[in-house]
């Protein structure tokens, strides 16, 4: 109760000084030299992502980037994450049922567990599954600015289960669009989708807050029946999701910003094709809340401080099961914090080392057990003229249960000025520790496992053919 308190009180905040006088961007760029470093890059011909954990042109990543802009997602006319992720890649994803069933996603090929899942670079991956997988159909594109989707390991600058790669989705701060609005649409099947958002900015700050609704009443998963007698029913579904994001600046070099996100499911679920279960039902619940202080203390060093609070929970009831009465209740928690510390050497070279701290909670029917991961990194990125960029990192760990490890990263960009040409390639090493379920669950856990490694490179080129069309 004292987090959403602090949550609610903080974007009340944050609207009481959105209602005072309303410049216009440019003078926010101005006056905040956070904002202007990034407005400065941010032109219709350069994505800003986050690959090396600091804002690159997408075209200086030394490793595989795929970026969906909020354009992208309006324009796709979808509503969920897994839909829109499919449209606009060659990710493969995978669900079982309806909108609401369990989709996962399969970065490289991997299992979705062995991908990081983040919201503003906070991570959302979910403790009460076995294997610690993301149930996608949590994620709907309200409140997205845009998707960043990096491909191959990025354990050294993202941690455990970074073994395929990272998704972070970037929300919708209120920089650009303002104001009050609201849509909502209905379809087949007995199908409806509202959706609410509210953002505003000035010299002071800016925020948006965003939720969406999305129902569908009028389908089974089961096959029709063949007589009268058959228990074949309607199924209910329902998916709710809320997003927001907002920051005070703190003089011309500081900003302290906070970005929660909450979602609840209730789904209908069937046995299989031919039987139509009339009573079991699922229930996932995912809340995130983050806060952020960056601090531009001299023109060549910025210090960053992130913690945050992620809570899943999960239920399946059903009470007249094949097997007879079931219900389960699964808890996960985790918490984390973060000190980044970045110094940049005459405009060609930038020195990342942080430290972070994570603990994670699980608790089911036989299991109330928690352990704890303390980890620093070092990164380089040498940027010669913007024309051949060097990334390489290390990251050591300390895991409370499997004890020590070590993970690399090294990468190259180089541009061939004449054609245009864009050459990359990236070497790095995976680490995934085991999940809590996976060392003690009572049945098939096992506590003398160790952490899971993998080794991933790629190597390519992009050819610019003509503004928007590239090849490669």
């Amino acid at each position: 109760m004292l987090k959403k308190f602090l949550l609610v009180m903080m974007f009340l905040m944050t609207a009481s000084l959105l209602a005072q006088e309303n410049p216009d961007i440019e003078k926010i760029s101005e006056e905040t030299s956070l904002q202007k470093n990034a407005d400065e890059k941010n032109d219709e011909d350069v994505i800003i992502v986050t690959a090396s954990k600091s804002k690159t042109a997408i075209n200086s990543t030394t490793v595989p980037v795929k970026v969906i802009t909020s354009q992208d997602i309006a324009e796709s006319g979808m509503h969920n994450f897994s839909d829109v992720v499919s449209s606009n890649t060659d990710i493969y994803i995978s669900r079982n049922g309806g909108k609401g069933g369990m989709s996962s996603l399969f970065l490289g090929g991997a299992p979705s567990e062995s991908s990081v899942v983040m919201i503003d670079g906070f991570k959302i991956n979910d403790i009460t599954q076995p294997s610690g997988g993301l149930n996608f159909s949590l994620l709907n594109t309200s409140g997205i600015k845009q998707i960043e989707i990096v491909k191959g390991a990025q354990s050294t600058l993202y941690g455990s289960d970074a073994m395929a790669g990272v998704i972070n989705v970037i929300p919708d701060d209120g920089l650009k669009i303002t104001g009050l609005s609201f849509f909502t649409e209905f379809g087949s099947n007995d199908s409806s989708f509202q959706k609410v958002r509210f953002a505003d900015n000035n010299e002071h700050g800016f925020g948006c807050i965003t939720a969406d609704n999305f129902i569908i009443k009028g389908i089974s998963k089961a096959s029709e029946p063949d007589s009268a007698t058959s228990n074949y029913e309607l199924d209910r579904d329902q998916i709710f999701s809320s997003t927001g994001k907002g920051g005070f600046y703190i003089g011309n070099s500081a900003v302290i910003s906070g970005v929660y996100y909450f979602a609840k499911s209730n789904i209908d679920v069937d046995t299989r094709a031919e039987i139509d279960d009339p009573d079991q039902k699922n229930y996932d619940e995912i809340m995130l809340t983050g806060l952020s202080f960056e601090h531009e203390l001299f023109s060549f060093y910025t210090y960053k401080l992130r913690a945050s609070i992620t809570d899943n929970n999960r239920v399946i009831d059903d009470k007249t099961g094949s097997w007879g009465p079931y219900h389960g209740e699964w808890y996960g928690r985790r918490a984390f914090y973060e000190l980044e510390n970045i110094i940049k050497i005459a405009d060609i070279d930038e020195i990342t080392a942080g430290y972070q701290f994570e603990k994670l909670k699980y608790i089911d029917s036989s299991i109330d057990k928690s352990n704890y991961t303390h980890s620093a990194y070092l990164q380089n990125v040498l940027n010669i003229k913007d024309i051949i960029s060097f990334q390489a990192g290390i990251r050591y760990y300390n895991h409370e249960t499997t004890g020590d490890s070590f993970t690399y990263q090294s990468g190259l960009n180089a541009k061939i000025p004449i054609t245009r040409t864009i050459l990359k390639c990236s070497f790095a090493t995976g680490y995934k520790s085991p999940s809590l379920y996976q060392l003690y669950d009572e049945r098939s856990g096992n506590a003398n496992l160790k952490p899971e490694k993998n080794i991933t490179y790629s190597a390519g080129f992009i050819q610019p053919l003509m503004k928007g069309i590239n090849f490669g």
